[in-house]
């Protein structure tokens, strides 16, 4: 599996509720590592989390 379809899962994980963390989202997390502690019921579409970005700060 490459990168980009690793993001991809990513970006669908967080569409359906699930908490998807990184060093953009958070910090103390080492970039190019992704953390997912848990279904977060409510991430909603208002949610600050899902406008925080998962790409590269680059991006």
């Amino acid at each position: 599996m490459n990168v980009e379809e690793i993001f991809d899962y990513l970006q669908c994980l967080r569409k359906i509720g699930y908490e998807v963390r990184n060093h953009n989202t958070n910090p103390q997390i080492l970039p190019g590592e992704y953390l997912i502690p848990y279904f977060f019921p409510t991430l909603t579409p208002k949610s600050v989390q899902l406008r925080k970005n998962l790409g590269t700060s680059n991006e």
